[in-house]
C-alpha cells in the first residue's frame, strides 16, 4: 500500500472519530435538554406527577434509569458552560453519567468531603453491566475467534459474580 493511500486512510479516521465525538456531544446535549423540560414539568411540587414517569418511558422507548439520568443531569449541571466542561472531560455517555453520583456542591463552597456510599458499588456493578449488555447488542458472535468467546464469557462471569457479591454485601 503506498503512503498515498495510508495518508487518505488516516484522513477518514480523523473525519470518523471527529463524527463520533460530534455525535457524542450532541447527544449528551440532548439528554440535557430532555432533563430540562422534565424538570420544568415538575414545578412547585418537586416531582413529576403520578404516573408521568411511566409514561415518559413508554414514550421515549428508554428505561426508567437512563430517564432518571437525563434529569440528575440537568438538576447538577445547570448551565451550557458546567455541562460543556463535563462533556469535554469525558469521552462517553457513561462516563458524564459517573458524574453525577454525589450531591453539587453551592456555588462558592469547595467540594464537601463525603463518606462513601454503600450504594456506590451497586452503582459501579449496574453500570459495568449496562454497559457490557449494550456492546453485546451491537456485536455478531459468529465473528469472535473460540479464544475472543473465551475471553467474553470469562468477563461476563467476573461481572456476574461482582454483582452477586455486591449484592450480598448490601443484603440484596
Amino acid at each position: 500500500m503506498s503512503d498515498v493511500a495510508l495518508l487518505e486512510l488516516e484522513e477518514t479516521i480523523d473525519q470518523a472519530d471527529a463524527s463520533i465525538r460530534d455525535s457524542y456531544v450532541v447527544s449528551v446535549f440532548a439528554r440535557w435538554e430532555w432533563g430540562k423540560h422534565v424538570l420544568a414539568e415538575r414545578g412547585d411540587a418537586g416531582r413529576l406527577r403520578n404516573g408521568r414517569m411511566t409514561e415518559l418511558v413508554a414514550l421515549s422507548g428508554r428505561s426508567r434509569s437512563e430517564l432518571s439520568y437525563r434529569i440528575q443531569l440537568a438538576e447538577r449541571y445547570v448551565s451550557e458552560a458546567e455541562l460543556s466542561t463535563v462533556v469535554d472531560g469525558c469521552e462517553s455517555w457513561t462516563q458524564v453519567r459517573r458524574t453525577l453520583v454525589g450531591a453539587r456542591p453551592d456555588e462558592g463552597d469547595e467540594e464537601p468531603a463525603q463518606e462513601p456510599s454503600r450504594l456506590r458499588p451497586v452503582f459501579l456493578a449496574e453500570t459495568r453491566i449496562h454497559d457490557l449488555l449494550a456492546g453485546l447488542a451491537s456485536v455478531n458472535v459468529r465473528d469472535f475467534t473460540a479464544h475472543e468467546l473465551d475471553q467474553a464469557i470469562a468477563s461476563i462471569d467476573q461481572i456476574i459474580d461482582n454483582a452477586r457479591e455486591v449484592r450480598g454485601i448490601y443484603g440484596g
